[in-house]
């Protein structure tokens, strides 16, 4: 049976629950989300933990959405500054996601693995990405979509122009200027990235 944990956007269009179900112009995705979700599909997403304890790689992991106070995680960052982010994460090895963004680092003996993103790319490769484990290696796979037939779903889903437009990058080129720019090495515990 597959596992799964809930992510900041599936806690996001929860939150949004209790709303008008009909919106006639969403203004942005969490709305538009929130809207589509039935009774049954919010109590799923609900009943998801925000961690898994499992095994990989022969070794105790956790898997995790993205780790309490951190900005979006850079594979660029210094090594000192994201193992700093999940010093209180247990385990040998913490996949994680949340960034978008493949990491695959191994820092004081610890591995550190983002997977990267199925439906909004951010690191240039517009393809699906994810990650699977075989005889304790991970291997990160991407596989290419037609991206026409979504991004038409995307525009008539009527959501605020801004929005519409920002998801339809995300989909063409996997970059974006506010997620996707490089590592400022400036930032800090506290900072964004």
């Amino acid at each position: 049976k597959p596992k799964a944990i809930v992510g900041n956007h599936d806690l996001s269009a929860l939150a949004r629950r209790g709303r008008p179900k009909a919106l006639s112009c969403p203004v942005n995705w969490e709305d538009w989300t929130s809207a589509q979700l039935s009774t049954a599909q919010c109590e799923y997403l609900g009943s998801l933990p925000r961690e898994l304890r499992l095994e990989s790689c022969g070794c105790e992991a956790r898997v995790i959405h993205h780790p309490a106070g951190a900005p979006y995680l850079h594979p660029h960052m210094p090594d000192e500054m994201l193992a700093e982010f999940f010093r209180d994460v247990p385990g040998r090895v913490v996949c994680f996601g949340h960034s978008h963004r493949r990491i695959d680092r191994v820092i004081r003996g610890r591995r550190f693995v983002c997977v990267p993103s199925v439906g909004e790319p951010r690191n240039g490769d517009s393809r699906a990405g994810y990650a699977v484990e075989e005889d304790g290696q991970i291997y990160f796979k991407f596989v290419s979509y037609a991206a026409q037939p979504l991004i038409r779903d995307i525009q008539a889903i009527g959501l605020d122009e801004r929005f519409c437009e920002r998801w339809v990058r995300f989909v063409l080129t996997a970059r974006d200027p506010e997620w996707s720019r490089e590592y400022p090495p400036s930032n800090t515990r506290k900072g964004t990235a």
